[in-house]
Protein backbone atom coordinates (compact mmCIF):
# COMPACT_ATOMS: atom_id res chain seq x y z
CA UNK A 1 0.00 0.00 0.00
CA UNK A 2 1.72 3.55 -1.15
CA UNK A 3 1.04 6.92 -0.11
CA UNK A 4 -1.68 6.93 -2.70
CA UNK A 5 -3.91 4.61 -1.72
CA UNK A 6 -4.49 6.16 1.43
CA UNK A 7 -7.21 9.02 0.65
CA UNK A 8 -9.14 6.73 -1.39
CA UNK A 9 -8.67 3.57 1.38
CA UNK A 10 -9.92 6.06 4.31
CA UNK A 11 -12.89 7.84 1.88
CA UNK A 12 -13.77 3.92 1.19
CA UNK A 13 -13.82 3.07 5.11
CA UNK A 14 -13.86 5.62 7.51
CA UNK A 15 -17.68 5.77 7.92
CA UNK A 16 -17.68 1.61 8.46
CA UNK A 17 -15.17 2.17 11.51
CA UNK A 18 -17.07 5.00 12.27
CA UNK A 19 -20.54 3.05 12.94
CA UNK A 20 -18.56 0.32 14.05
CA UNK A 21 -17.04 2.64 16.81
CA UNK A 22 -19.95 3.92 17.95
CA UNK A 23 -21.96 0.71 18.10
CA UNK A 24 -19.07 -0.34 20.42
CA UNK A 25 -18.54 2.81 22.49
CA UNK A 26 -22.31 4.21 22.01
CA UNK A 27 -20.89 7.89 22.61
CA UNK A 28 -20.63 9.88 18.64
CA UNK A 29 -17.49 11.95 20.28
CA UNK A 30 -15.67 8.70 21.63
CA UNK A 31 -16.40 7.17 18.43
CA UNK A 32 -14.87 9.93 16.56
CA UNK A 33 -11.83 9.57 18.79
CA UNK A 34 -11.55 5.60 18.32
CA UNK A 35 -12.19 5.66 14.39
CA UNK A 36 -9.64 8.57 14.07
CA UNK A 37 -6.96 6.99 16.00
CA UNK A 38 -7.69 3.53 14.37
CA UNK A 39 -6.84 5.75 10.93
CA UNK A 40 -3.57 7.52 12.26
CA UNK A 41 -2.55 3.62 13.40
CA UNK A 42 -3.39 2.33 9.87
CA UNK A 43 -1.64 5.06 8.15
CA UNK A 44 1.36 4.50 10.18
CA UNK A 45 1.48 0.97 9.84
CA UNK A 46 0.28 0.06 6.23
CA UNK A 47 4.10 -1.17 5.63
CA UNK A 48 3.24 -4.18 7.82
CA UNK A 49 -0.24 -4.93 6.16
CA UNK A 50 0.28 -8.37 4.63
CA UNK A 51 -2.42 -8.81 2.77
CA UNK A 52 -3.73 -11.83 4.53
CA UNK A 53 -6.80 -10.17 4.90
CA UNK A 54 -9.25 -7.66 3.69
CA UNK A 55 -8.38 -4.39 4.64
CA UNK A 56 -11.84 -3.72 6.27
CA UNK A 57 -11.15 -6.73 8.39
CA UNK A 58 -7.50 -5.26 9.13
CA UNK A 59 -9.51 -1.90 10.51
CA UNK A 60 -11.63 -3.78 12.56
CA UNK A 61 -8.89 -5.31 14.32
CA UNK A 62 -6.97 -1.74 14.54
CA UNK A 63 -10.59 -0.41 15.74
CA UNK A 64 -11.19 -3.33 18.22
CA UNK A 65 -7.52 -2.86 19.63
CA UNK A 66 -8.01 0.94 19.83
CA UNK A 67 -11.40 0.75 21.66
CA UNK A 68 -9.63 -1.84 24.09
CA UNK A 69 -6.72 0.13 24.92
CA UNK A 70 -9.25 3.44 25.71
CA UNK A 71 -11.28 1.29 27.76
CA UNK A 72 -7.90 0.25 29.98
CA UNK A 73 -6.74 3.92 30.00
CA UNK A 74 -10.20 5.15 31.45
CA UNK A 75 -10.01 2.45 34.36
CA UNK A 76 -6.74 3.65 34.94
CA UNK A 77 -7.70 7.27 34.92
CA UNK A 78 -10.91 6.45 36.96
CA UNK A 79 -8.71 4.61 39.80
CA UNK A 80 -6.44 7.35 40.25
CA UNK A 81 -8.82 9.97 40.76
CA UNK A 82 -10.98 7.48 42.85
CA UNK A 83 -7.36 7.23 45.29
CA UNK A 84 -7.24 11.29 44.98
CA UNK A 85 -10.75 12.07 46.26
CA UNK A 86 -10.75 10.66 49.44
CA UNK A 87 -12.81 13.56 50.97
CA UNK A 88 -14.74 14.37 48.23
CA UNK A 89 -17.54 11.48 46.56
CA UNK A 90 -16.68 9.36 43.52
CA UNK A 91 -17.45 11.19 39.97
CA UNK A 92 -20.18 10.01 37.77
CA UNK A 93 -19.82 8.11 35.25
CA UNK A 94 -22.21 9.47 32.37
CA UNK A 95 -23.42 6.68 30.62
CA UNK A 96 -23.42 7.40 26.86
CA UNK A 97 -26.58 8.45 25.17
CA UNK A 98 -29.05 5.68 25.06
CA UNK A 99 -29.46 4.69 21.30
CA UNK A 100 -32.36 2.30 22.30
CA UNK A 101 -32.29 -0.62 24.81
CA UNK A 102 -30.94 -3.12 22.51
CA UNK A 103 -27.97 -1.73 21.62
CA UNK A 104 -27.52 -0.38 25.34
CA UNK A 105 -27.77 -4.03 26.67
CA UNK A 106 -25.55 -5.25 23.44
CA UNK A 107 -22.65 -2.67 25.27
CA UNK A 108 -22.91 -4.02 28.83
CA UNK A 109 -22.24 -7.26 27.14
CA UNK A 110 -18.69 -8.99 27.92
CA UNK A 111 -16.21 -7.55 25.65
CA UNK A 112 -15.56 -10.06 23.37
CA UNK A 113 -19.58 -10.85 23.39
CA UNK A 114 -20.00 -7.39 22.81
CA UNK A 115 -17.28 -7.06 19.48
CA UNK A 116 -18.47 -9.74 17.59
CA UNK A 117 -22.52 -8.54 18.30
CA UNK A 118 -21.21 -5.41 16.77
CA UNK A 119 -19.14 -6.38 13.75
CA UNK A 120 -21.69 -9.00 12.67
CA UNK A 121 -24.86 -7.30 13.07
CA UNK A 122 -24.01 -3.27 13.09
CA UNK A 123 -21.60 -4.24 10.57
CA UNK A 124 -22.54 -7.30 8.47
CA UNK A 125 -19.35 -8.85 8.61
CA UNK A 126 -19.55 -12.48 7.60
CA UNK A 127 -18.40 -14.71 10.90
CA UNK A 128 -14.61 -15.53 8.86
CA UNK A 129 -13.98 -11.98 8.73
CA UNK A 130 -14.94 -11.49 12.45
CA UNK A 131 -12.64 -14.33 12.93
CA UNK A 132 -9.96 -12.32 11.11
CA UNK A 133 -10.64 -9.18 13.04
CA UNK A 134 -10.61 -10.34 16.29
CA UNK A 135 -7.80 -12.81 15.78
CA UNK A 136 -10.02 -16.16 16.98
CA UNK A 137 -11.28 -18.90 15.61
CA UNK A 138 -14.25 -18.90 13.31
CA UNK A 139 -16.08 -21.75 16.03
CA UNK A 140 -15.00 -19.56 18.89
CA UNK A 141 -16.75 -16.51 17.22
CA UNK A 142 -19.74 -18.72 16.58
CA UNK A 143 -19.67 -19.28 20.14
CA UNK A 144 -19.48 -15.84 21.39
CA UNK A 145 -22.37 -14.72 19.32
CA UNK A 146 -24.30 -17.69 20.71
CA UNK A 147 -23.83 -16.59 24.64
CA UNK A 148 -24.05 -13.05 23.69
CA UNK A 149 -27.80 -13.45 21.86
CA UNK A 150 -28.70 -15.76 24.44
CA UNK A 151 -28.17 -13.74 27.23
CA UNK A 152 -29.74 -10.37 24.99
CA UNK A 153 -32.86 -12.60 24.65
CA UNK A 154 -33.24 -13.22 28.21
CA UNK A 155 -32.32 -9.87 29.59
CA UNK A 156 -34.88 -8.24 27.05
CA UNK A 157 -37.68 -10.82 27.60
CA UNK A 158 -37.35 -10.21 31.01
CA UNK A 159 -38.31 -6.29 29.90
CA UNK A 160 -35.40 -4.85 31.93
CA UNK A 161 -35.06 -1.50 30.73
CA UNK A 162 -31.44 -0.09 29.91
CA UNK A 163 -31.05 1.35 33.45
CA UNK A 164 -32.33 -1.90 35.59
CA UNK A 165 -29.93 -3.54 33.21
CA UNK A 166 -27.15 -1.81 34.24
CA UNK A 167 -27.94 -1.83 37.41
CA UNK A 168 -28.10 -5.20 37.91
CA UNK A 169 -25.37 -5.56 35.81
CA UNK A 170 -23.47 -3.37 38.45
CA UNK A 171 -24.78 -4.99 41.48
CA UNK A 172 -23.65 -8.69 39.86
CA UNK A 173 -19.92 -6.78 39.41
CA UNK A 174 -19.68 -6.32 42.79
CA UNK A 175 -21.03 -9.78 43.74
Amino acid sequence: MDDGDLQPLIERHYPRVRRAALALCGDRWEAEEVAQETFVIAIQSTGRFRGDSEVSTWLYGICLRVHRNRLRAAARYARRLARLATSRAEPEQDDPPDTGPLWAAVRRLPRKQREVVVLRYAEGLSLAEIAAAVDAPEGTVKSRLHHALKTLRERLAAGETATALATRLAAEGAG
